[in-house]
C-alpha cells in the first residue's frame, strides 16, 4: 500500500511504509494553512501502518499539507521522510459545490464583455482629459475562440461531448 498523495476527510485512509528501525516510535506531523495534526502509526512487519477511520478524518480541514514522519529512540528525533498529500473536503458536510472550471468561467467573463460592447460599442474614449482604452473586439472575439475550444476539450475529457474527427476526400 503506497501512501496516496490526496484523499476525502470524512473517508477511511490506510497505507504504509517501509522502515528499518522496528525499536524506534513513530509520528506523522501534518501541517498547512489550515491547520495542524499528529498521529501515531503503528509498526508491523518492517512498515510503518497508518491507518485513519472516518471519524479521524472527519475534523480535517481540506488543504496541502506538508508531512514529515519522525522516528524516535532514547528521545532522539529523526526525521524518515516528508512530502505533500492535499485533503479534499467531506462532500456530505457541502451545500453546494462550485463545479464549473477556470476555462468556462473565463469564456463567460468574456461572453458578458463582448455583450456589453455590443450595447455599448466604444473600444476608447475621453473624458476631463483621461482617457480609456478597451481590448479591441477583434481580440475579443479571438479570446473567446480559444476559450470555448478550451472548455469543448474539458467537456469531451468529461464524456458530455463526443470528439469530431476529421475527414478528407480527395
Amino acid at each position: 500500500m503506497s501512501r496516496p498523495i490526496d484523499f476525502t476527510a470524512g473517508n477511511t485512509v490506510t497505507w504504509a511504509q517501509p522502515v528499518t528501525e522496528l525499536s524506534h516510535t513513530y509520528e506523522y506531523l501534518f501541517i498547512g494553512a489550515a491547520g495542524r495534526f499528529k498521529f501515531t502509526p503503528s509498526v508491523e512487519a518492517g512498515e510503518v501502518v497508518v491507518s485513519l477511520n472516518s471519524s479521524d478524518t472527519k475534523e480535517y480541514s481540506p488543504g496541502e499539507y506538508h508531512w514529515f514522519l519522525f522516528s524516535t529512540f532514547n528521545e532522539n528525533r529523526h526525521q524518515v521522510a516528508d512530502g505533500y498529500i492535499t485533503i479534499s473536503d467531506d462532500p456530505t458536510k457541502q451545500s453546494s459545490l462550485d463545479t464549473s472550471t477556470f476555462a468556462s468561467r473565463v469564456l463567460t467573463s468574456i461572453e458578458k464583455r463582448i455583450e456589453g460592447r455590443i450595447l455599448t460599442d466604444h473600444e476608447n474614449y475621453a473624458i476631463d482629459g483621461r482617457s480609456l482604452t478597451r481590448i479591441p473586439f477583434a481580440q475579443l472575439e479571438g479570446l473567446r475562440n480559444k476559450y470555448a475550444w478550451m472548455v469543448r476539450d474539458e467537456k469531451v475529457r468529461k464524456g458530455k461531448l463526443t470528439k469530431h474527427r476529421r475527414v478528407k476526400f480527395r
